[in-house]
């Protein structure tokens, strides 16, 4: 895609977004009711799923796996997608050990996010799937981790950017604990003018403060609903 499809001249990029729009984000928690925990996160045409299972016997760690459908639109470069996964495990386990002091844990939990869809925002999905799911199975975090990436279109600082965007475009991906914007993630996917990188990773913040404003919101509806269905039945 050229850069003149991405960013026109009126101010709007190739979906109609300004350059501080997110794409419509959308989530839910406790789809599998027999899991631990479980979540769903949609972000523009990005869909993924997240399972929880555990504690169970075993040391006090967290577990990483993430499944790539066949029929999503994810890269199909067989080496570059092991490789990219396995980096992208690892990031997640790094930043929610800290999150979730481990070390606490009464056994291991495992953490098995499925990749239903893919139009960019891949980091930002898991990351938001996996802190809901997360939190429905009752695990002690220290605050939500929010994920949202942002780029740069000559000197224009991009929020959220979609596939076609991260194709052509040098971005990052910030995953950010709590409201304090305290940041445990940082994952560039290609070199950034060091003049233009403080104003990418402020539009990044603004980005995970909008997701969390949405998955705050989905944790207080359901456990509202949850509520009240206890009361009903008197459980």
């Amino acid at each position: 895609m050229s850069r003149i499809e991405i960013f026109n001249s009126e101010g709007f990029r190739h979906d109609g977004r300004r350059f501080d729009e997110l794409r419509n984000f959308t989530c839910t928690i406790g789809d599998h009711p027999n899991l631990d925990g479980s979540s769903s996160v949609k972000l523009g045409a990005t869909k993924v799923s997240c399972m929880v299972v555990g504690p169970y016997n075993g040391p006090p760690r967290l577990n990483f796996s993430i499944d790539v459908t066949p029929f999503s639109t994810f890269e199909r470069q067989a080496r570059k997608n092991e490789k990219r996964l396995q980096e992208l495990q690892s990031l997640l386990v790094t930043s929610f050990t800290s999150a979730c002091a481990t070390a606490e844990l009464p056994g291991t939990i495992d953490v098995r996010i499925q990749v239903l869809a893919q139009d960019g925002g891949l980091v930002s999905a898991c990351t938001n799937a996996a802190t809901l799911a997360l939190i429905d199975a009752g695990i002690p975090m220290k605050d939500y981790i929010c994920a949202c990436s942002a780029g740069i279109y000559d000197t224009t600082p991009f929020l959220d950017l979609s596939n076609a965007e991260e194709t052509d475009l040098s971005f990052l991906t910030i995953g950010a604990l709590g409201n304090d914007s305290d940041v445990l993630m940082l994952l560039l996917e290609n070199k950034i003018p060091a003049d233009h990188l403080p104003v990418v990773m402020d539009m990044a913040l603004s980005g995970t403060q909008l997701v969390r404003q949405v998955m705050d919101d989905t944790v207080r509806y359901y456990t509202q609903q949850r509520l009240a269905k206890r009361k009903l039945t008197g459980l």
